[in-house]
């Protein structure tokens, strides 16, 4: 692991209200042994105390919100695995916008559930289900397929968020092969993206947003990303969270890799989301029960909501501000570990992708 980049980014702009919490704990540790007798005597000043260290610990933890109230009307945006979480948020916040959504989601049943509940808060808003197993690269093919019959043939996608995503699972490999991380995080999408390329050109300004994360700094550091690679790839050297990490830095690597094959002149860019820390399960399944029990609490008190958590990538989406090429985290542009930055690396994982996915379309 990047120790010393993991440490200075670990929950990214959420360091802050880590920092908060834990002053505020120790804040309140010294109060109960050495002020127990005050606090006997002043328990509803303790309790608001508490109430608003809690809440400035929460506000912190949610990050700026730089809204941008684009005009998305007559665009046409995709948002994969949007059937839950922050990618539903996602879909929602883009359609509030204006744009069609079309939500690529494993489960057609699911997706339209999805789809229900957003219609039911906003009933205007125009959204779509496509069935996507980004685990299947015959299913990625079949999706895109239909999205760009659905656009047709001068038709443009001008928003495509790769935000799907599976975390700390056991060892398991794609249909074709492909460990099951690294093939749903990176491969599914990245074949995804240079299929809808030529609707992605069409568009007079297209945005590309590889949902990523602060982990991509589990990858030890200077590690090879290939032989990296070939060791997730085998049941005996398999771990789950060096697993995961490799597939965030592969979206970062995929970022700028991306970007510098189109060019600065280019009318599609390409930018990399962290959401922070989200309200979710995903990121105990690494940890024993016990661990869980003890963790929850805590992580739920600086964790985002879903909305809160879909910020970053709508701003990448939509903002002016946004940086083409950069890892983004709280809405700003931050800088990623010097592996995420290596350009040999993405080189490496662009051949790799290529070969790995039978990609007939490269940029």
């Amino acid at each position: 692991m990047d120790v010393q980049n993991f440490v200075m980014n670990l929950f990214a702009e959420d360091m802050r209200a880590s920092v908060l919490f834990g002053a505020g704990a120790v804040t309140f540790g010294g109060l109960v042994l050495y002020a127990r007798d005050w606090i006997d005597e002043h328990p509803l000043i303790t309790f608001i105390v508490a109430l608003v260290w809690l809440g400035i610990t929460r506000s912190v933890a949610a990050g700026p919100w730089r809204p941008h109230m684009a005009d998305l009307r007559g665009k046409v945006a995709i948002v994969t695995g949007a059937n839950a979480g922050i990618g539903k948020a996602t879909a929602l916040g883009l359609g509030l916008l204006g744009a069609k959504v079309i939500m690529g989601c494993r489960s057609k049943a699911r997706g339209e559930a999805a789809r229900a509940s957003i219609l039911k808060e906003a009933p205007k808003v125009d959204v779509e289900v496509v069935e996507l197993d980004l685990q299947s690269l015959a299913s990625v093919r079949a999706f895109a397929a239909e999205v760009l019959a659905r656009v047709g043939p001068s038709g443009a996608v001008d928003i495509l968020v790769n935000n799907a995503g599976i975390m700390f699972g056991p060892f398991l490999t794609t249909k074709e092969g492909v460990e099951s991380q690294l093939g749903t995080n990176h491969l599914g999408h990245f074949l995804l993206t240079l299929e809808l390329m030529p609707a992605l050109k069409r568009s007079a300004a297209a945005r590309i947003v590889n949902v990523t994360s602060v982990a991509h700094s589990f990858v030890p550091k200077g590690s090879n990303v290939m032989e990296l690679v070939d060791r997730m790839s085998d049941k005996k050297t398999y771990s789950t969270m060096v697993a995961y990490g490799l597939s965030k830095l592969a979206n970062i690597l995929f970022t700028n890799e991306l970007h510098r094959r189109l060019g600065s002149s280019s009318n599609v860019t390409a930018y990399a989301a962290h959401p922070g820390v989200v309200n979710s399960n995903l990121p105990l399944r690494a940890f024993p029960r016990i661990g869980v029990l003890l963790a929850q609490p805590v992580m739920q008190l600086v964790e985002r909501s879903e909305r809160e958590g879909a910020r970053t990538q709508l701003f990448c989406a939509t903002h002016p501000e946004a940086v083409p090429g950069a890892y983004h985290t709280s809405s700003y542009p931050k800088r990623a570990s010097a592996l995420a930055r290596s350009e040999k690396a993405g080189r490496e994982l662009w051949q790799w992708s290529v070969a790995a996915s039978k990609c007939n379309t490269d940029l």
